[in-house]
């Protein structure tokens, strides 16, 4: 039903892939070459913006491909005994990408898994929600690739 509009999409994200590589070469190519401590004000504005740019365009293009990649195990995450969680004895830690199912059985729809990153701080391991806001790893069932 959907065919067509997920291979364009897929195909765009594609484009997404190799436009970002493109800019990270160009870019790196350019800062190479310069000295941004001797570049007037305007132009290390620019160029703040344009390291920016490429910081953001690298994390969608690494969200893209780890998207697409194999699925190694999926099951609920468990807390071991040194704190870090598992699946399927799997662990997983900060920056670990995930995806985590999000239930919909309220509206009969079932659910869907949603991508998201293990995170860490001094009060333990959580991942964030579309909306930022922080969930506990306890009994979540995830896929990690």
């Amino acid at each position: 039903m959907y065919k067509k509009e997920i291979q364009r999409l897929s195909s765009s994200a594609d484009d997404i892939v190799i436009e970002a590589q493109k800019y990270e070469v160009l870019f790196s190519n350019f800062f190479s070459k310069i000295n941004e401590e001797k570049l007037p004000s305007e132009l290390r504005n620019k160029f703040a913006v344009y390291r920016e740019i490429l910081k953001h365009a690298v994390a969608i293009s690494e969200l893209i491909e780890k998207s697409r990649a194999d699925i190694l195990v999926e099951g609920t995450l468990v807390q071991k005994i040194n704190g870090h969680y598992a699946v399927q004895g799997v662990e997983v830690r900060k920056g670990t990408y995930i995806e985590f199912w999000v239930d919909e059985l309220q509206n009969n729809l079932g659910g869907y898994f949603q991508p998201s990153i293990i995170d860490y701080d001094q009060s333990g391991y959580f991942m964030l929600s579309p909306e930022g806001k922080r969930l506990s790893l306890d009994g979540q069932l995830v896929r990690v690739k």
